[in-house]
């Protein structure tokens, strides 16, 4: 471990942005300082550089033992064992750290750092963003981010797979940058498959309302706004775009979740009530649109239970029911009837 490589996880923590490993091994730096030392404010430089010194001096002190063998007590073999613990952590941390690319730095520009991290593990990377707003990443992704948001608005750059949970801010838009593509919003939950593979990118929305459109310095988009080129999705909607032809295909979910509280989701249980209360009572439940003609469901009515199964089995269900067939189009779905005598 150098000096560099020190102050790097030491800014880290301080922004919030370490893994739980990473936090660990902080917090084990921070119980080598005194109670007097810990009164200072944990950014600044004199507490750096004690927290420094310790380290220098539990380095050299574990040293000094294997150098030579001495008679110590039990106390002292508590804290040498202590040492050479927090020693191996701190040692191994750096080892690994050499040989990835988590969270490296990029470019500088105006004092504001970019920063690249890339989850390497095989289990999900989580990262806390300069404006509390948390990215899960998956395995192999890649999120470019600068350390602080400018005023304006707040950009990232993705590469696989990812979900999003960001932070309200009317004022401050949220834009991920992946494969050509621009998703835009303000304040929601979403999952980004930026997938190169198979040459798509793959947006679905948990909460909120999304834009999403391709880039705007593509040719087939130049002489219009491409905000109004994109696609809005709400709750339960995807997009998939095709990264050859710039197509955008809205979709439902495969599988859509119910947006309502659980306590109401329990009530979803039916008497002789008719389709078409049914029909809006899903509609609430998942945010998505179920279009039919109600005059020809108007003497259709269903006894049943719909609180267990998927949306899509649910759909099933009824239609059987009612001997009617539906299709999901642009987002909806379209319920096909004769009615019900």
């Amino acid at each position: 471990m150098n000096r560099n490589n020190f102050d790097k996880l030491l800014d880290k923590y301080l922004l919030g942005l370490c893994n739980s490993e990473e936090k660990k091994i902080v917090e084990q730096w921070y119980a080598l300082l005194d109670n007097q030392d810990l009164q200072l404010p944990q950014h600044s430089e004199a507490i750096k550089n004690k927290i420094w010194n310790k380290l220098e001096e539990q380095a050299y002190l574990t040293n000094q033992h294997k150098s030579k063998v001495v008679p110590i007590g039990y106390m002292s073999i508590l804290k040498y064992a202590a040492a050479i613990t927090l020693l191996i952590m701190t040692t191994f941390y750096f080892y690994k750290q050499q040989n990835t690319t988590l969270n490296s730095v990029i470019t500088v520009n105006e004092g504001v750092k970019l920063l690249k991290q890339k989850n390497t593990g095989d289990k999900i990377l989580s990262l806390i963003l300069n404006d509390s707003s948390q990215v899960d990443l998956e395995p192999n992704a890649e999120l470019i981010y600068p350390n602080q948001f400018v005023a304006d608005k707040r950009e990232v750059e993705l590469i696989g797979d990812a979900f999003f949970k960001i932070e309200k801010n009317p004022l401050r838009p949220f834009l991920v940058h992946a494969n050509g593509t621009i998703t835009k919003v303000l304040g929601t939950s979403f999952r980004v498959n930026s997938n190169n593979a198979a040459k798509s990118v793959t947006v679905t929305v948990r909460t909120g309302k999304v834009n999403v459109f391709t880039n705007p310095t593509n040719k087939k988009y130049s002489s219009v706004d491409p905000e109004k080129a994109g696609v809005v999705l709400t709750p339960n909607q995807e997009v998939r775009i095709n990264l050859e032809t710039k197509e955008l295909r809205k979709a439902v979910t495969s599988k859509p979740q119910i947006l309502i509280p659980l306590s109401i989701s329990r009530d979803l249980v039916f008497e002789d009530a008719p389709v078409t209360s049914i029909f809006e009572a899903m509609k609430k439940a998942y945010g998505i649109d179920i279009v039919y003609d109600e005059e020809v469901l108007k003497n259709c009515t269903l006894t049943t239970s719909l609180t267990d199964e998927t949306m899509f089995d649910k759909l099933n269900i009824i239609c059987k029911a009612i001997n009617a067939t539906y299709k999901e189009i642009d987002a909806q779905i379209v319920i096909s009837s004769k009615g019900c005598l």
